[in-house]
């Protein structure tokens, strides 16, 4: 699992309930995720094909920082499959996972279309996880 993105949970994001809004934390992950997957697919343009449900472990609280992580667990010629979990970055305390986030390589038409991890491509076997 690799932890690239942080983020400060503020006033602004917090629910009635005073813990960060699941719908704000949503909207995190899937910018990361979306950008992680296209980093590692070799591609410009990806987009969010599915997400599993969200389990949430723990509450995020006002001045926290919270750590995005993902991971690719799969992939086939035009999808990419990642993992997430959102920890706070002090204490790493789990707040979410998310077992399975689809994104799907797009070309400029939005058509799905072939990427690099991609069963039979030619960097299909190159480890991508530089980004």
């Amino acid at each position: 699992m690799r932890f690239l993105s942080r983020r400060l949970v503020m006033p602004i994001h917090l629910n009635s309930r005073g813990t960060l809004f699941g719908g704000q934390l949503l909207a995190w992950i899937d910018e990361e995720a979306s950008v992680y997957a296209a980093i590692q697919s070799g591609t410009d343009l990806v987009l969010t094909k599915y997400i599993s449900e969200m389990d949430f472990k723990s509450p995020a609280y006002n001045g926290e920082v919270v750590e995005i992580g993902m991971e690719v667990t799969g992939s086939t010629r035009v999808s990419v499959t990642l993992c997430c979990t959102v920890r706070e970055a002090r204490t790493k305390r789990n707040i979410v996972t998310i077992d399975r986030m689809v994104f799907i390589a797009i070309d400029e038409k939005g058509r799905p279309t072939r990427h690099a991890l991609g069963p039979g491509s030619s960097e299909a076997s190159q480890d991508h996880h530089d980004g």
